[in-house]
């Protein structure tokens, strides 16, 4: 996808690139820890940020079709 395509999806109300690189980055660390909130943080977001749009990605549909079983587990982890 190219920026244009997600400039255009994202006016749409469609998938983000961002949030797309936010959940293979939390596929690729799914554990919390200050390596992972340093490594947040090189991509520019603070780690409350970062876990603000996970929190919201975890509702979304397409995410739901791209990554259902860390949803699944991200969604059980929200509800304690």
């Amino acid at each position: 996808m190219d920026d244009d395509q997600a400039g255009a999806d994202a006016a749409d109300g469609g998938i983000v690139f961002d949030d797309v690189a936010l959940l293979a980055f939390e596929k690729a660390h799914p554990r919390p820890s200050g390596k992972k909130d340093d490594l947040i943080r090189e991509r520019g977001l603070t780690p409350v940020s970062y876990y603000q749009r996970l929190n919201k990605l975890i509702d979304t549909a397409w995410a739901r079709e791209k990554y259902p079983v860390m949803l699944a587990q991200l969604e059980r982890l929200r509800k304690i």
